[in-house]
């Protein structure tokens, strides 16, 4: 782990002692104090300030907040707006006029602290390219985390911190700033477990510099850290490992070889969800976090359900799908309990169905963000099951199915595979999968021409169909797409049904037999002339 303290800082010599016209402030020794001890630790702007600049060192004019943040290049983010709770992620700097933790029957008053700007590039006046991407990407885990609860992962809040109203995250800086007692060397961040309903201050802190070390899993370890210490607020204890002797293993549950919990290890770089199981209390005390955090002390609770889980509550996606586009939905799957219905209407072909969980960028390529590992079901419209498919890995894979349906309306349920915290963020996705080919007519016959009206289409992949031509001069049309998207038939009502691009070609040809190749798309119509 890289800690940078190469950046420019003013450091405290000496406290001083000296008449003012301000609030009176006492600072004694730790050893002085009977309950715990003050720290004093500088003010937001004056000579005294100990660690780095807060954000408003840099905005002489103290311009309102919302200003500064849009001209540092803020990305402003929500998850859920209008949401009556609001989990603010602060990148931007913050100062605490005072906050106090207690570990281990010590309690530590900590006055004038101060959070610097997340800052990778070493200039926290504003946010570059890059800096804003991370800061995406750190939001959208985090609000991956909170997705099944009421309650908004926010980037900008300029409200009051009130209880059971917002919880803010001060994401940047290190420990050494400002922290003199905690649980762990080089901790990653503190909080006060219960403050965003109790009297504590409703502020956590993330400490950036203490998780970079120059690669995109940084950005992963800051967003579960932010989780783990909003956890903290609103009432969870650590997740923790006890040996069958009854003897505390570790503190900070380091979860399995693909699957950390939350409030476990932190800084964990795989899977991480909210865990059912034993915590840093005893080895039977088991800690329930989802119920925990939807309990009436937070009173946020879940969010309301997005979608029917019937087929009669279905939600429709598109009617009917064309070839090529794909029907996309979205949601959140709240609990292990709840299932989401779509409809969609297909003239037929092969189809794709396809739910992911949610997914980070680029840069996470190796390391997907979702906590649900989705399952998806298709039904036909009789209700009965026609198709089935879970997602096979724990980072970032959908579940997919890939059939060939009939004309006609079907249903796709998305659904959690039912191990405690798979529940999160997806997107459903139904397309034919047949795509717009650059076809060519061949004939047999020796003779013969062809013309085709409408621009070509691309070509994917290629299927081919032999149908014998009449012997006398016929006309034959199409209005669309069979249950064989692969092949080009003439069907009994003498109907020539074959999934090729949307033009309207006219072929001449002599007697003989008419070849299609690259059937692997559909027309909206399509008629053919033998002289």
């Amino acid at each position: 782990m890289v800690k940078r303290n190469n950046r420019f800082q003013i450091e405290r010599l000496e406290d001083r002692k000296m008449m003012a016209g301000d609030t009176p402030m006492l600072l004694m020794d730790a050893t002085q104090m009977g309950g715990g001890d003050m720290v004093y630790v500088g003010g937001a702007t004056g000579s005294d300030t100990h660690g780095e600049f807060p954000t408003e060192a840099y905005d002489p004019n103290h311009l309102p907040e919302s200003v500064r943040d849009q001209q540092m290049g803020l990305p402003m983010l929500d998850s859920a707006p209008g949401a009556h709770a609001t989990l603010f992620l602060d990148f931007t700097g913050n100062f605490e006029r005072n906050w106090s933790q207690t570990i281990d029957g010590q309690t530590t008053n900590y006055l004038n602290v101060v959070t610097p700007a997340y800052d990778t590039d070493f200039n926290p006046a504003t946010f570059s390219a890059s800096e804003q991407q991370e800061i995406r990407d750190i939001w959208a885990a985090v609000a991956e985390d909170f997705a099944p609860f009421a309650i908004n992962v926010t980037t900008h809040y300029y409200g009051s911190l009130g209880n059971n109203e917002a919880l803010k995250v001060a994401i940047g800086g290190d420990d050494d700033d400002w922290l003199v007692r905690a649980e762990t060397a080089n901790p990653v961040g503190t909080s006060v477990r219960g403050s965003f309903y109790n009297s504590a201050p409703n502020t956590v802190f993330v400490f950036e510099d203490n998780m970079q070390s120059g690669t995109s899993f940084d950005r992963w370890k800051i967003a579960t850290t932010a989780s783990h210490e909003a956890g903290h607020a609103f009432g969870l204890r650590h997740s923790s490992k006890w040996g069958a002797d009854g003897k505390l293993v570790n503190q900070y549950n380091t979860g399995t070889d693909v699957w950390t919990p939350i409030m476990g290890h932190s800084t964990s770089v795989d899977r991480t969800t909210w865990s059912l199981g034993t915590s840093e209390q005893g080895p039977t005390n088991l800690q329930d976090d989802m119920k925990i955090l939807a309990g009436s002390q937070n009173g946020f609770g879940y969010r309301l359900d997005d979608h029917g889980g019937w087929l009669n509550t279905a939600t429709p996606l598109a009617a009917p799908m064309t070839a090529f586009q794909a029907t996309t939905g979205k949601g959140v799957i709240t609990k292990t309990t709840d299932t989401d219905m779509f409809s969609f209407t297909t003239n037929g072909g092969s189809i794709e169905i396809r739910v992911n969980g949610a997914a980070g960028t680029a840069a996470w390529s190796q390391h997907r963000m979702n906590n649900l590992i989705p399952k998806v079901q298709l039904f036909n419209a009789a209700g009965r099951q026609v198709g089935y498919a879970a997602a096979t890995t724990t980072l970032g894979s959908g579940a997919v199915i890939n059939t060939t349906l009939a004309a006609g309306t079907y249903y796709a349920s998305v659904s959690s595979l039912g191990d405690y915290g798979n529940v999160g963020q997806y997107t459903v996705s139904v397309k034919n999968v047949t795509s717009a080919s650059k076809g060519t007519v061949t004939t047999t016959p020796t003779g013969g021409l062809y013309a085709m009206d409408g621009a070509p289409a691309t070509a994917s992949t290629t299927t081919s169909k032999t149908v014998a031509a009449p012997k006398s001069s016929s006309t034959y049309a199409s209005d669309g797409p069979s249950a064989e998207p692969s092949v080009g038939k003439l069907n009994n009502a003498a109907t020539l049904v074959s999934p090729m691009p949307v033009l309207k070609p006219v072929i001449k040809l002599k007697p003989g037999s008419l070849r299609f190749e690259s059937l692997d798309a559909a027309f909206a119509g399509f008629s053919s002339r033998f002289a």
